[in-house]
């Protein structure tokens, strides 16, 4: 499994469980939530769909790569697909990234 994934997934829990254990001191302490915390539960969502697409993107790969590699490599249909999609992916990911 390639280093990136695995940091990807290790760091990707970690805020989670840092957004988790924020929720959950809030309750233990008896206060409500606020604003503040309802986005902490929209930045799980977001975080875990951010996951699922940059792991696509890992494995699958875009169609950023080098000219030498591009004119070299012999690309079959079902690599052409995953790479147009991991690519879309890729679009897709900016807006939770940034969220």
């Amino acid at each position: 499994m390639d280093s990136t994934l695995i940091i990807l997934w290790v760091f990707t829990w970690i805020a989670i469980g840092l957004i988790i254990l924020r929720l959950l001191l809030r309750k233990v302490k008896g206060l409500k939530f606020v604003l503040g915390d309802y986005f902490a539960m929209g930045a799980i969502l977001c975080a875990l769909v951010r996951l699922a697409l940059v792991h696509v993107i890992l494995i699958w790969g875009t169609n950023n790569m080098s000219t030498t590699f591009r004119h070299t490599h012999h690309f079959t249909p079902e690599e052409i697909r995953r790479r147009e999609i991991a690519s879309k992916f890729v679009l897709t990911n900016r807006v939770f990234y940034n969220s």
